[in-house]
């Protein structure tokens, strides 16, 4: 009876998978000697967006200080650019998008960002900015955030900021934990990657192309979760944009593996990446990704102690990824023959 059991959670489990890919949904892969599948049933990416489609209004908002008819936002097919037009104004104006969603504490924000390259003369300023702001703005008023941005100011000059700001909207203060000019770590292709992540009120951990600028703690930032990512420019006496190609959030940096036989080795390859783990006791395996490196898709084995091992050739793994390990009955022994998802979706 015990067997039976075992064997239908078996058989409705696969029914379940096999109804989430029809839903077009990222769940499913077999493989092995002995067969056997993987469910997400924790997925670690909480927003990703390569902006292909127009941003849709139930996903995306847009504001600022800028008053219409100076500012703008235009899309095609893998870009988001938002603008201000500020020539014939000194004062200092901004323009957002602003994901509806939000992120909790700790969570790891990612944006791709190609600031316009300019050379701004004397009156003239601009910024790009990545910001990851408390959800709570409109219920207390406090703008509090932590930004990235890259700064263009009067006379050419040109720098990198990471920092947080506290305060509300006309009293804001802007506290820089790091400055540097831009050539310290210079654009990639145009673009910068920008990872942010934070408790909301002790840490704070910027990235700039994978280099770790910021790593700090014990700071008094009353940032309170959950957050919403702006992405953000903003300009005095010229007309100035930047571009997203990309953004996306992460739950953490680790991807579990539960219901593995114990001891099993998990092994995850990807181009320029191996992450390796073992099962405790409890068959937990924990996958640790490289920060800012926190998602790709790549090969996964599971190996068995008694020598059985499970293999998906194109599988797509992000930091924050719970899955469910489950070995087939003999019955259901010919699904090792089944190939290993293919169909699996990059990221």
């Amino acid at each position: 009876m015990k067997r039976f059991v075992s064997d239908a959670i078996v058989v409705i489990g696969l029914l379940a998978l096999l109804a989430a890919l029809l839903a077009g949904r990222r769940a499913l892969g077999l493989a092995g000697s002995n067969g056997g599948f993987l469910a997400f049933t924790v997925q670690g990416t909480l927003l990703e967006t390569a902006f292909q489609h127009p941003p849709a209004s139930s996903a995306w908002a847009f504001g600022g200080s800028a008053p219409r008819g100076l500012r703008y936002s235009t899309w095609s097919p893998g870009r988001l650019a938002v603008g201000v037009d500020n020539r014939s104004h000194r004062r200092f104006y901004g323009y957002f998008a602003v994901t509806r969603s939000t992120v909790p504490a700790n969570a790891f924000v990612q944006a791709i960002v190609e600031p316009m390259d300019v050379t701004t003369r004397k009156g003239e300023q601009a910024e790009t900015v990545v910001a990851v702001q408390t959800a709570w703005t409109k219920q207390t008023g406090l703008i509090n955030y932590l930004v990235a941005s890259n700064i263009s100011s009067g006379g050419g000059h040109q720098y990198l900021l990471a920092g947080y700001a506290h305060g509300y909207l006309r009293e804001a203060r802007t506290e820089s934990l790091w400055l540097h000019h831009r050539r310290l770590v210079l654009p990639r292709r145009k673009a910068y990657l920008v990872t942010i992540r934070t408790d909301g009120y002790h840490t704070a951990d910027f990235w700039i192309n994978g280099t770790q600028i910021v790593a700090a703690r014990n700071l008094h930032l009353n940032i309170r979760p959950p957050f919403q990512v702006y992405l953000e420019v903003q300009a005095a006496h010229m007309r100035y944009a930047a571009r997203f190609t990309w953004m996306a959030a992460f739950r953490s940096a680790v991807a579990k593996l539960q219901g593995l036989p114990a001891d099993a080795k998990v092994t995850f390859r990807a181009s320029g990446l191996v992450l390796r783990a073992t099962a405790d006791a409890r068959g937990v395996a924990a996958l640790s990704f490289p920060a800012p490196e926190l998602h790709a898709q790549g090969a996964l084995t599971i190996s068995a102690p008694d020598g059985a091992a499970w293999h998906w050739p194109a599988f797509a793994l992000a930091g924050g990824d719970v899955l469910q390990f489950r070995g087939l009955p003999a019955w259901l022994a010919w699904l090792r023959y089944v190939p290993a998802a293919p169909w699996l979706p990059a990221r």
